[in-house]
């Protein structure tokens, strides 16, 4: 997680990721426009603001509420987003204001109570929810007016930050008259669209000013409160700490990650066939966090691992696992062997047993991979991981072959009990490939990208959409899943 350097200058939102993103918060004294189409997330943003202001900075702040009464408002975010926020929204430190009627003769009564509170109060946040329930009151020429007045007033010269919330109707991004737009100093958007059947939330930051941006849109949610996401950096990490084997549950493989095991009710099953789904933009370091830790898991535990690996990737497993310090040289040289085309023996590693096989001899190759196999498993008398790259595979036999290669690997590794993890890269001019992996596999696991953020779904079982971050105190690059909620 980033650091954020708060300045005096700004208004931080408290919302993970956003304001690291923003440069700490947003200009003190600034009119923030929030647009979004209903249930995208305004109103826990707005709440989120208040609270960072009373609970991290002694900040009064004022919420305005053109239609949510405040007992409703407060009990619908505690028991969503945990009673610390709702306690913080109770604060005498929050003034809650309710105009639930109105009428266009009343206006000019509201904005200037809006003001005196304001004033009275030193309130240094203020929202007012919503805008669109104030605009058919005045003419589009008015508004200009009353935003302006609502700036110059409160704003500047009371240096209050002020979310004006702005309800977008469903299938329509239009934001307002344009004059809105045009008026604030930040407009922000939310929305939710679909990725593999599953809601995304997007966070756009439309305009920022006094803040320069190198992203201008992510990808956020609402569990336990408001969490934008940022790409990963897997340099951003603590002193290293020691892994700690995670035990197999009953005729389970664990994933070498607990939230992965819980997700997959307790781990992989004895047998399965794995197939790990990377998508283009996702990195060889990427998917190494979902397959370094079940590699470290069954070295800890004295099960062999067999290794072939993806195009680009080379020879780096023995050096990866040595980094973090756990595992004895003894213990990769006994336990990890390294199967690699006969063409790449002189870039072999020293650290483990290599492997090699030769793609031209199709028959000797479909007697070989079974016989590797089966005397790992002998040897070591019990069950053993089997990672293939899929890609390596096809590079080395060819569109004809390749199919009966893989067909003898998981028969073999099956008929053990052994896990088979495949890697399924894309890039592969063979989609009969692609269609029989997916068919056979007992666990179908997928990595995307959608902006800048990775994402991790389970087709088999079905599971919801994780943004993978890093826990930076484990000392190394290893996933912490957020659920999109």
């Amino acid at each position: 997680m980033y650091e954020v350097v708060v300045s005096q200058k700004v208004s931080p939102t408290g919302i993970v990721g956003l304001d690291h993103i923003i440069g700490g918060g947003f200009q003190k004294g600034s009119l923030v426009m929030l647009a979004g189409n209903p249930g995208t997330g305004k109103t826990v943003f707005a709440c989120k603001f208040l609270s960072t202001g009373i609970t991290n900075h002694g900040e009064p702040g004022i919420y305005v509420s053109f239609g949510e009464n405040k007992q409703t408002l407060i009990a619908n975010i505690a028991a969503q987003f945990g009673p610390e926020i709702g306690k913080s929204l109770k604060s005498e430190k929050l003034k809650f204001l309710e105009y639930t009627v109105m009428t266009e003769v009343g206006l000019e009564a509201v904005l200037k109570s809006i003001l005196d509170e304001v004033h009275r109060t030193g309130a240094k946040r203020l929202v007012i929810d919503s805008y669109s329930a104030m605009a058919p009151l005045f003419e589009k020429s008015g508004v200009r007016t009353v935003l302006h007045a609502v700036l110059g007033e409160i704003i500047r010269e009371a240096q209050c930050t002020t979310i004006v919330i702005c309800e977008v109707p469903r299938g329509d991004m239009n934001l307002g008259t344009g004059v809105e737009e045009f008026v604030a100093d930040s407009v922000l958007l939310l929305g939710v669209t679909e990725l593999d059947g599953r809601p995304i939330r997007e966070i756009e930051i439309l305009k920022m000013r006094g803040a320069k941006l190198e992203k201008s849109k992510c990808i956020f949610s609402l569990e336990g409160g408001f969490e934008v996401f940022e790409p990963i950096d897997s340099n951003q990490t603590e002193a290293p700490a020691p892994f700690k084997g995670i035990a197999d549950a009953p005729n389970r493989y664990s994933t070498g990650l607990v939230q992965l095991d819980d997700i997959l009710s307790g781990g992989y099953s004895r047998g399965d066939i794995v197939l790990l789904e990377v998508e283009e933009n996702v990195s060889a370091a990427d998917y190494s966090m979902f397959t370094l830790p079940c590699i470290r898991n069954f070295l800890r535990h004295g099960k062999a691992v067999i290794d072939i690996p993806s195009i680009g990737i080379g020879m780096t497993l023995p050096e990866s696992l040595m980094k973090q310090g756990d595992l004895k040289l003894e213990q990769l040289n006994e336990l990890l062997t390294m199967c690699v085309p006969k063409e790449h023996l002189e870039v072999s590693p020293k650290k483990s047993q290599v492997w090699t096989f030769d793609g031209s001899d199709v028959v000797g190759s479909l007697e070989n991979f079974p016989a590797m196999i089966d005397k790992l498993t002998q040897k070591f008398q019990q069950t053993s991981l089997y990672m293939e790259g899929i890609d390596t595979l096809f590079s080395s036999f060819g569109p004809e072959n390749v199919v009966k290669i893989l067909n003898a690997t998981i028969t073999a590794s099956r008929s053990h009990g052994n896990l088979n993890l495949m890697i399924l890269r894309p890039g592969i001019p063979l989609p009969s490939l692609y269609s029989m992996l997916r068919s056979i596999a007992d666990v179908h696991l997928k990595l995307i990208k959608k902006q800048g953020t990775l994402l991790f779904l389970g087709l088999k079982p079905w599971t919801g959409m994780y943004a993978v971050q890093i826990n930076p105190t484990l000392g190394f690059p290893w996933p912490r899943l957020a659920p999109l909620v």
